[in-house]
């Protein structure tokens, strides 16, 4: 099994064969059209390679793997961190993480990796320009009070990133039309074009084993520390995805104001009688919108209210 730990300029690489003990090696590549080269040259071709999605810097590995007829196996990112904490030291690494993923694949039978497909690679590449025009706009807005002698420009340039982005969050929702699972989740109120198309993309990439995983990987699950008679504070782990993770919340937030269905603030005013700060009962919202959102994209079925709020 061929481990490889993809980071955007070098791939960690571990051959460790069914049946040993140890490594058989494990080198550092580049991560290029020549290391890729050289990496398909010195792995067998029997041995299937075992990586995690990483976006745009393990695809071009992937689509190596594929032309050269590899079998890519796709580690899913909750489930590998949580092998990798169980099966490693406290020390952290590239290596460390490209030998636990070898060990993933001879102990688990992994997914073949997916590719997405053009309409659906197209929606991501449009979220991740969008993602980089409102940094940048934002950049410029906390930059507003301090750069005095450019007021002029920062305004001018703000308001050509305002107008991109509007024409990006057009050309989203008309890519988005194109995915089944996009039309499916925008009937969920709070799910506006941006968050549903987000989360079709994760959603239609990743294949998460189950609704607690896809909670895991955005880092909306709650984690609890308590030993003897200290009892800690209940607290979001907030891992992974963090830009997923927000337009989540902002959904829920959003579905405080929907007229589609009341149920969804009617949750949040009873978690607020219960004791819930305003946060924690938005995240509670957040929550059961990523186990939906994940049940619509798992099951393939129409959203349902009534099923939704059956408890």
């Amino acid at each position: 099994m061929i481990g490889i730990d993809v980071a955007k300029d070098t791939l960690a690489v571990c051959w460790w064969p069914a049946g040993a003990s140890a490594p058989k090696w494990e080198r550092s590549y580049a991560n290029s059209k020549a290391g890729l080269r050289r990496l398909l040259k010195d792995t067998p071709p029997e041995e299937p390679w075992v990586l995690e999605p990483t976006g745009s810097y393990s695809l071009g590995v992937v689509e190596a793997a594929l032309e050269a007829g590899r079998k890519p196996r796709q580690a899913d990112p909750y489930a590998a961190k949580r092998y990798l904490e169980s099966h490693t030291s406290r020390v952290k690494s590239d290596r460390i993480d490209a030998r636990g993923l070898a060990r993933l694949g001879l102990d688990r039978e992994l997914p073949a990796y997916r590719l997405k497909d053009p309409d659906l690679q197209r929606l991501w590449e449009l979220l991740l320009v969008r993602r980089g025009l409102t940094k940048a706009r934002a950049t410029l807005q906390q930059q507003r009070h301090v750069l005095a002698q450019v007021q002029s420009s920062i305004a001018q340039a703000m308001a050509s990133l305002g107008q991109q982005i509007q024409s990006l969050d057009r050309e989203i929702k008309a890519e988005g039309r194109k995915l089944e699972l996009f039309r499916r989740l925008r009937k969920v109120p709070g799910l506006g074009p941006i968050n549903a198309a987000a989360l079709t993309v994760r959603l239609s990439s990743i294949p998460f084993a189950t609704d607690h995983a896809f909670v895991a990987y955005v880092g909306l699950d709650v984690r609890l520390r308590e030993s003897g008679k200290y009892r800690g504070r209940r607290r979001l782990t907030k891992q992974g995805d963090a830009v997923l993770r927000w337009l989540l919340y902002l959904a829920a937030r959003a579905t405080l104001r929907s007229k589609k269905d009341p149920r969804f603030k009617q949750l949040y005013q009873r978690k607020r009688a219960e004791g819930c700060t305003s946060t924690g009962a938005l995240c509670i919202l957040a929550r059961k919108l990523a186990r939906l959102a994940w049940a619509l994209a798992h099951s393939g079925k129409e959203y349902d209210p009534t099923r939704v709020f059956a408890q």
